[in-house]
């Protein structure tokens, strides 16, 4: 069964794919090589991830692929100071994150600037640099 992808984005697993390799026989086909590389330079909010093992039924081998990665955001109106006290805590609650949702264990500082394209607010940079994230 060939499962075409939306416009909408969604955390693993996704739920309509998991539904429909209950019923289906399903092959993740992985997204690697040139054509990807050039993908991602040229559109820098996409990124490689291993899609893990067992993600969906079938699927026993960890899978390359590209994802979406999520962004919290604000608009300049935030005050600083408001930005900075939400990101903290956010990043220091994130194993209550993980309980709320399966992606929520993935919420980490290593990965918080990940996506490079997206400007900071000045008050969620004040946090990041408080924690070495960013110079």
């Amino acid at each position: 069964m060939d499962v075409a992808a939306s416009s909408r984005c969604a955390a693993v697993p996704v739920a309509a794919i998991t539904d429909a390799a209950q019923s289906h026989a399903l092959k993740i086909i992985p997204l690697a090589g040139a054509e990807v590389a050039a993908l991602l330079k040229e559109q820098p909010y996409y990124t490689q991830v291993q899609l893990p093992a067992n993600t969906y039924k079938g699927q026993t081998a960890p899978v390359p692929t590209i994802a979406v990665m999520a962004v919290w955001t604000t608009h300049d109106g935030v005050s600083d100071n408001v930005a900075y006290e939400v990101t903290k805590a956010l990043y220091e609650n994130t194993a209550i994150m993980g309980q709320v949702h399966v992606q929520g264990k993935n919420i980490s500082l290593q990965t918080a600037t990940a996506v490079g394209s997206v400007p900071l607010h000045p008050g969620a940079l004040r946090y990041f640099r408080e924690k070495g994230i960013v110079k």
